[in-house]
């Protein structure tokens, strides 16, 4: 319900304000701005978070990567879009990923927003 994401946006600003540079707290809030509607600052949160698991594990996180999919889908940006999904699915097929039902969740959500291009029509 909008109550209910208003109130995760509140308490995710919070704790990043409280811990700025927390990975996971940044995470959260990337979510639940994508969940209110604010694609621009739920992209450039994401974006945030994307570096910092970069940063910390050598790769990114493949939910993050399929978050900034759906901001970009947002912002009327497909192109790329479709490319941070084509960035999350290998990285959906390694450990410990593949087995995580939030990711494959939200890289469906993701591709059910953005459908492959067809070329057959072309």
């Amino acid at each position: 319900s909008p109550a209910d994401i208003d109130l995760a946006l509140r308490k995710a600003r919070l704790a990043c304000d409280l811990r700025p540079g927390l990975y996971a707290y940044i995470n959260t809030l990337g979510v639940a701005l994508l969940r209110a509607g604010l694609w621009a600052e739920a992209e450039a949160t994401i974006s945030r978070a994307i570096s910092l698991h970069t940063s910390e594990h050598g790769a990114p996180h493949p939910l993050d990567l399929a978050a900034r999919a759906v901001a970009l889908h947002g912002l009327g940006q497909s192109a790329l879009a479709r490319a941070e999904l084509e960035r999350a699915a290998p990285l959906l097929l390694q450990p410990p990923y593949r087995d995580d039902e939030e990711c494959r969740l939200f890289l469906s959500e993701a591709q059910a927003l953005l459908p492959p291009v067809s070329y057959t029509h072309l």
